[in-house]
């Protein structure tokens, strides 16, 4: 996981405020979340829908979760 986390960050880096999309797994995008926010929300506990989105801004080599388990639909309305 460490290394996907190093992976994305790079990225993230590289595209200087662009947009990365990262697919996966509810389990791993759980565990994925629990690893750059572990103070935050219990990521382990909530069911990912399918086909939900999570988004994070990273800034300074740190990351922001700025919305989990968002519905296509309430994604669009921003």
């Amino acid at each position: 996981m460490a290394a996907s986390i190093d992976k994305i960050s790079e990225l993230a880096e590289a595209n200087s405020g662009g947009n990365i999309l990262v697919v996966s797994h509810g389990g791993t995008l759980a565990e994925l979340l629990e690893k750059v926010d572990p103070a935050g929300f219990d990521y382990k506990n909530v069911a990912l829908g399918n086909a939900s989105i999570t988004t994070a801004t990273f800034d300074d080599g740190s990351y922001n979760i700025t919305a989990v388990n968002e519905s296509p639909q309430e994604h669009r309305k921003g």
